[in-house]
């Protein structure tokens, strides 16, 4: 009974907004899918889900970063290990898809300009952040855009 509600947890219902990534980072795991849920408001909570996989046991820890540029400035990140702390890589499956949803805080001044989420995972242990196989060398995927206008209007 345990393991069944761990995988409902995990994978949680079908998300029609997440968009399939399929990058695979140089350690194995795998961003599976990825979205931005809410369009984004200064000042407001910026949900974002995540859905990763790996065939291979992970043996060591991961930690996933989120961040929001605007302009190239950072404005909003998070560092976390998925399922707000309490499902750790090296407990995973092999191919079990693991959902991590978060909420990036806005500020509540958003400069004019155009802005992106970056996510990507890091061992935080020796600081080393894994990259996506094909990135150019990024140790990042982009998995949202968009703009801020005058007075921290976005679309």
């Amino acid at each position: 009974f345990g393991r069944l509600q761990r995988i409902e947890y995990l994978v949680g219902p079908m998300d029609e907004t997440l968009q399939p990534v399929g990058a695979t980072f140089n350690n194995g795991v795998e961003l599976v899918a990825a979205g931005v849920l809410d369009a984004p408001r200064a000042g407001e909570p910026l949900p974002v889900a995540l859905e990763w996989r790996t065939e291979p046991p992970v043996d060591e820890p991961l930690t996933v970063f989120a961040h929001v540029l605007c302009e190239g400035r950072l404005l909003a990140q998070r560092d976390a290990v998925p399922g707000n702390g309490q499902f750790p890589a090296p407990g995973w499956e092999p191919g079990e898809i693991v959902r991590d949803q978060f909420a990036l805080q806005l500020p509540t001044d958003l400069p004019a300009g155009q802005c992106q989420v970056q996510v990507g995972i890091y061992n935080p242990d020796t600081g080393e952040r894994y990259r996506p196989v094909d990135s150019g060398g990024q140790p990042y995927i982009v998995i949202g855009q968009f703009s801020v206008h005058g007075a921290g209007e976005t679309l």
